[in-house]
């Protein structure tokens, strides 16, 4: 899987190759809320569009960090890393 090569992004999203087969994409703007930018929005194009054209890729998975007011149970999974290579802050 290492010869795979994604298009160039920003670094609004983080691209993480848990598995063979498999794609992460993850929202990076945590001091936002990881509230979508249009920066953002042309990177998941061009990610998922290269995603759908990359045949050694078979299952993609979108992780959106959101953090509900009084949400104890998110608080607490926001701190654990549940991807090998994504640190939540």
């Amino acid at each position: 899987m290492s010869n795979l090569s994604p298009p160039i992004h920003s670094d609004e999203v983080k691209v993480v190759f848990p598995a063979p087969h498999v794609l992460l994409l993850a929202f990076n703007r945590p001091k936002s809320l990881n509230a979508m930018t249009p920066t953002m929005q042309n990177d998941m194009k061009k990610l998922l569009d290269w995603f759908e054209d990359e045949p050694e890729l078979w299952c993609v998975f979108i992780f959106v960090l959101v953090r509900l007011i009084g949400n104890v149970l998110g608080e607490a999974f926001a701190r654990r890393s549940l991807v090998t290579g994504l640190q939540v802050e």
